[in-house]
């Protein structure tokens, strides 16, 4: 694959899934024009089966209807010797998963309020996105709003990538049973319930990106998908004061309204959810997030891939392509598991029972109609503060590592430690063989003694571990680099 047509150069193949493979391009024109683009191709031993091209036009088609600065551009379909490629705007910048990795620890409130506002926006647009014949709505739903799909550039614009898994009313492709389309620790309850989705489901899932934004940690498990699918259905969702007491109480309100279980009592639109993060962001004095997330983020920012001609090649849209394979098991969860076709398009788009007054601390969910839900209520205006919140932190220049990290948790008796523990690539985290989440990890406890940290990742098959010598009272922050042999500091 040297070139599309004659009118693209391929540069480098940047990373491969189990349904397209990804690649760095050049557009090549008259008079030497030259245009670097991301070029998403199907794989080529599926380009003949029916399902995956008709997923793959589906994304194509509700692509490229959709112009908003927050949401990354398809510039165009092409077809080569019979395989599909999307031709796609080229972000330079990090994924805010790979930010997450580097910049270990929470993001100061206004900065975090304004990137999931940035998103929020790109969301409403989409939600509220119109058939330019017809008029009528579309009712796009992303279906897979997570930090790896929202990207930051080196200038601070945020862009919501990768429609490729999103439902529009006049999609009508499904997904095989079984297979688990979106990351399951973003996904709302209603999705894993296979109930009707709307928009509300992609504020659910800004909701968990925001709550590990604001506090450093994983909302819900990531030891394995039967785990996250319980969390998310049944544990009590904390709230994010209790392991970040300092957070603003305004910021705090919105992210619960955002993190209600049942669809009916979550904030109707991302419209809404933006004004109130923008709000708040105001009155914190945040007046220009970009500027502010570049000076605080600075090189952080920088793409993370190997050189390219000398040049530094740029994480692009959907770098992560790798398709969510669930270990399929016993009892309820097979049953729940192959329940969760988080891909079918044919079910409406908005539920039609009624809110049986259930609460985010509600007891287990577990059938459909009882997160089924009326239409999102029409936005109103947020209501304006009895009295001026207290004033956040200052996020003008670049604070310190320290002051940017999470608040270490209480220690009654003074002698639990706590554990910080960050990886490249990203890996999942064991303690003494017992699973704690994905990495990056925060204010883990750890009680003095000896103790042995497992690092994992299964997509690369390296991994790192150490030994672990705790004195009472002890605060230890680990960086491993994963590898094949042994761990590397």
């Amino acid at each position: 694959m040297a070139a599309l047509n004659g009118r693209f150069r391929i540069v480098s193949r940047l990373a491969s899934g189990g349904m397209a493979e990804l690649f760095l391009a050049e557009q090549m024109g008259r008079g030497g024009f030259r245009k670097q683009v991301a070029i998403k191709r199907i794989r080529p031993e599926l380009a003949a089966e029916p399902e995956f091209v008709e997923m793959f036009l589906d994304e194509a088609r509700i692509t490229a209807q959709l112009q908003h600065p927050n949401v990354v551009q398809l510039y165009e379909l092409d077809d080569t010797d019979g395989a599909l490629c999307l031709v796609l705007e080229l972000v330079r910048g990090v994924s805010l998963a790979a930010l997450r990795q580097r910049q270990v620890g929470s993001f100061p409130p206004p900065l975090a309020a304004f990137v999931a506002s940035e998103v929020a926006r790109a969301l409403a647009y989409a939600h509220a996105f119109r058939d330019a014949e017809t008029g009528h709505p579309l009712g796009i739903v992303h279906r897979d709003v997570s930090p790896q799909n929202i990207l930051i550039s080196q200038e601070g614009l945020i862009k919501l990538a990768d429609f490729g898994i999103a439902k529009a009313a006049g999609n009508l492709q499904r997904t095989k049973t079984g297979q688990l389309k979106g990351k399951v620790s973003y996904a709302s309850p209603e999705q894993l319930a296979n109930a009707p989705v709307d928009g509300r489901t992609d504020i659910w899932a800004l909701g968990v990106v925001l709550f590990e934004l604001l506090t450093g940690r994983r909302l819900f498990p990531t030891s394995s998908e039967a785990a996250a699918v319980t969390a998310i259905l049944e544990a009590p969702i904390p709230d994010a004061r209790e392991l970040a007491p300092d957070l603003p109480e305004e910021l705090c309100a919105v992210l619960r309204s955002a993190l209600e279980r049942v669809p009916a009592a979550r904030l109707g639109s991302a419209a809404l959810f933006a004004n109130r993060l923008e709000a708040f962001a105001a009155r914190a004095g945040l007046r220009d997030g970009r500027e502010a997330l570049v000076r605080w983020a600075g090189p952080n920012l920088s793409p993370a891939a190997p050189a390219i001609a000398g040049r530094t090649a740029p994480i692009i849209p959907g770098e992560t392509l790798s398709a969510l394979r669930p270990t399929v098991r016993s009892g309820w969860t097979r049953s729940l598991l192959v329940r969760v076709a988080l891909g079918s398009c044919a079910a409406a788009l908005v539920g039609t029972t009624g809110w049986l007054g259930l609460s985010r601390h509600a007891a287990p969910l577990t059938a459909a109609a009882r997160i089924a839900s009326p239409p999102p209520a029409k936005e109103t205006s947020p209501a304006r503060p009895k009295a001026p919140p207290a004033p956040a932190p200052q996020v003008a220049s670049a604070p310190s590592r320290a002051t940017s990290a999470p608040a270490r948790p209480k220690r009654r008796d003074g002698r639990a430690g706590s554990l910080d523990v960050n990886t490249e690539p990203w890996s999942e985290v064991e303690l003494d063989g017992r699973a704690l989440g994905m990495t990056p990890l925060a204010n883990v406890p750890l009680s003095p003694g000896r103790h042995r940290l497992l690092c994992k990742n299964p997509e690369t098959n390296t991994h790192a571990a150490e030994a672990l010598n705790v004195r009472p009272g002890q605060h230890i922050t680990r960086f491993l680099r994963l590898g094949r042999g042994a761990a590397a500091r």
